[in-house]
């Protein structure tokens, strides 16, 4: 079987801890802690804000929201954008002031015509202003003109009756069908006309590109980054538990960051079917075939967008450039790759370069 090798030293332990946990244990504490102490986790604090890549792309996201500004949020494939969007919404909620969120995915509507998708649309709107914990509201539309209206009514309601400021938080859009995409950002912008003095709900939509038709006033785009390798070691420290420094970073580098594989890898840790390799404490070598077999669904996902990217020989070509060279000068052709999240471009070079070593492991 083959291995590979990502020797690296042990990271700092106060970044292997969750940012919530953190909060609140720092909430908890009586009294102030030793100057000294207090400095030097001040500083790990700073250094883990500072290189945490998704965490920036959720204070961008965080910021728009409060200023009730449109958003749209671009997630390559595999980036887990509900769990993020979730822990954007349990920080609005937990925040000063208040911002209470309704998190949907679209995904399931995927080929619904239109009118299969209006009664879920408008059913969301309608328990905006209702905290989302009353009897379901049952709302629908015999046509294109009456789900508009209905639209246009829920967004005035929720403004008028919460108490709190809203968001509604939208993921998969590209599952939903164009119209009626395109009739709920008209009458969210036609709700934002209305009301110059400030609003009481905004709109953050979420997938994997932009429409190029949407052109909401103000709209914000942020990318949804891969998590950084000290974000990554949280997250497996997190959800596996203490595991053996060296070989931590080596799985952190391995997954490169990539939030199905990370979660993959850690739950094929906890339910122990890496035979105790993967957390043993022997040097920083990894089972590579164990690593890929162990991630089921997600590595199959890859290798098929893998495969189908290879079919056409420029891509595989490209492909085997970035396997040999690591990053390059992005190309004109690179589209389709980022299209189908085998690629990422490298922050601070401008360079493109495969999103994790364990894609180059399953071209190898």
């Amino acid at each position: 079987m083959s291995a590979l090798d990502l020797s690296s030293s042990a990271g700092d332990r106060h970044l292997a801890e969750p940012r919530i946990a953190r909060r609140m244990r720092v909430a908890s504490r009586v009294g102030p802690p030793p100057v000294a102490r207090r400095d030097s986790a001040a500083r790990a604090e700073q250094r883990f804000v500072e290189t945490a890549l998704r965490g920036r792309s959720a204070r961008q996201v965080r910021a728009c929201l409060r200023r009730m500004e449109p958003v749209f949020v671009s997630t390559p494939r595999w980036s887990r954008p509900q769990a993020f969007l979730e822990e954007i919404a349990l920080d609005l909620a937990v925040g000063e002031p208040a911002i209470g969120c309704r998190t949907v995915g679209f995904r399931p509507m995927r080929g619904r015509a239109p009118a299969g998708t209006w009664p879920l649309m408008l059913q969301i709107l309608n328990q905006l202003g209702r905290g989302g914990g009353q009897a379901e509201v049952v709302a629908t539309a015999v046509d294109r003109d009456g789900f508009r209206a209905g639209v246009g009514e829920a967004l005035e309601g929720a403004h008028s009756a919460s108490r709190h400021r809203l968001a509604v938080l939208l993921h998969g859009i590209e599952h939903m069908p164009v119209e009626v995409l395109s009739d709920l950002v008209e009458q969210w912008t036609r709700y934002r006309e209305r009301h110059p003095e400030g609003l009481r709900v905004a709109l953050l939509l979420a997938g994997g590109e932009c429409p190029a038709w949407l052109d909401l006033p103000e709209l914000h785009r942020v990318e949804l980054e891969d998590y950084s390798e000290a974000e990554t070691v949280a997250a497996l420290v997190a959800r596996c538990g203490p595991l053996a420094p060296r070989r931590l970073m080596a799985l952190a580098r391995f997954t490169g960051g990539v939030p199905a594989m990370v979660d993959a890898v850690s739950e094929m840790i906890v339910a122990g079917r890496d035979g105790g390799q993967v957390g043993a404490a022997r040097g920083a070598r990894l089972d590579v075939d164990l690593l890929l077999h162990g991630m089921g669904s997600v590595a199959d996902e890859i290798r098929g967008a893998l495969d189908i990217v290879s079919a056409r020989g420029e891509l595989s070509d490209r492909l085997a450039t970035l396997v040999r060279d690591g990053a390059s000068a992005p190309l004109p052709g690179d589209e389709p790759l980022f299209a189908a999240g085998l690629v990422k471009r490298v922050r601070g070079s401008g360079q493109v370069s495969l999103r994790a070593p364990a894609l180059a492991a399953m071209l190898g």
